[in-house]
């Protein structure tokens, strides 16, 4: 899976906020990532900030694992959602909020993925500066380093990866030393009423190691924080079927036919053709059987799940049957 493109919004004391311009596509993953700095004590710790989302004529859904705190000021926060569709053309998303986000507290970015299983992003994570997953009690210190250890469980997976500082400025963003193995798409200041509050920066990295990768990227000044992290599966490949030999044989309605169609037998890989007589044509009423071989590639089928329908025609080149039975 590949980020295609980074669409976001950024607000000020909202209860909902919408963003345009989300491109469309085909078979796309889209990832809300949500950066807030809330009023204190709203919505209860744990609990997510964006209560509904609409667009695209997509189903919206919270990625498990996801929604996160600061430490040291739990009204930063962060979370994750996601949707999967084809939409048409280019569309709005508006999120719908718990509650009134501070001043400059609200920055929503949509993250579209190509090449992403149909599935909700797994091993969803936060982080703060007293670790992975910690508690949001306030009692915590502000620091630089931001680092969160992503499980990774599979190969091929995208890993995609927020942080979320509290009032860092442009040029402190840009400042910032990013994990040497991802890849920066997005960061922005949000400074829309003067003040500073939610900022983000948005990363990936494709074909991570499974087992855990610890990403630390380290701001230029001690902050207070909250990374988010997930896994986005790669989707499953397609099969490729082709057909590798063929044989006509009599029919005897038994699972293992006993004897080859023709006299004598016609070998593996010719046509049942009219000329010479040996090859013995079929006459009505006649009951023949075409067994094949077939190889797959690419992906493999499960057990029962696949029919094949066997076409015929009486003609003299396959290519010329406008009408087959």
């Amino acid at each position: 899976p590949t980020v295609q493109s980074v669409t976001a919004k950024l607000d000020g004391a909202v209860t909902s906020t919408t963003v345009s311009g989300v491109p469309s596509g085909t078979n796309q993953l889209y990832v809300v990532v949500g950066g807030f700095y809330l009023t204190a004590g709203a919505p209860p710790i744990g609990n997510n900030e964006i209560s509904s989302i609409s667009g695209g004529d997509l189903t919206w859904a919270a990625i498990t694992g996801t929604t996160g705190c600061s430490d040291r000021l739990h009204q930063v926060r962060a979370e994750m959602w996601w949707a999967y569709g084809s939409p048409s053309s280019t569309f709005s998303v508006v999120a719908t909020l718990a509650s009134t986000t501070n001043a400059s507290g609200t920055q929503v970015a949509i993250v579209r993925v190509d090449g992403a299983a149909n599935e909700m992003p797994i091993n969803g994570e936060y982080s703060n500066t007293a670790g992975d997953a910690a508690v949001c009690d306030g009692s915590g210190a502000n620091n630089a380093t931001s680092t969160i250890g992503a499980t990774v469980s599979n190969a091929n997976s995208l890993i995609l990866n927020s942080l979320d500082p509290r009032n860092l400025t442009t040029a402190q963003l840009a400042s910032t030393t990013d994990d040497a193995d991802y890849t920066r798409h997005y960061a922005a200041q949000n400074f829309i009423d003067t003040s500073g509050g939610s900022d983000m920066i948005i990363y990936s990295r494709g074909n991570a190691p499974t087992g855990t990768d610890t990403i630390t990227h380290v701001l230029p000044t001690a902050k207070a924080w909250v990374m988010t992290v997930i896994e986005i599966k790669e989707a499953a490949s397609a099969a490729t079927l082709t057909q590798n030999d063929f044989e006509f044989w009599v029919d005897n309605d038994a699972l293992t036919p006993t004897a080859i169609w023709g006299n004598p037998d016609i070998a593996e890989n010719v046509a049942l053709n009219a000329v010479p007589p040996s090859n013995d044509p079929i006459d009505p009423g006649d009951e023949i059987r075409v067994r094949m071989n077939i190889s797959v590639t690419g992906a493999t089928l499960a057990a029962s799940t696949e029919d094949f329908i066997l076409q015929y025609k009486e003609t003299s080149d396959c290519t010329d049957a406008a009408a087959w039975t």
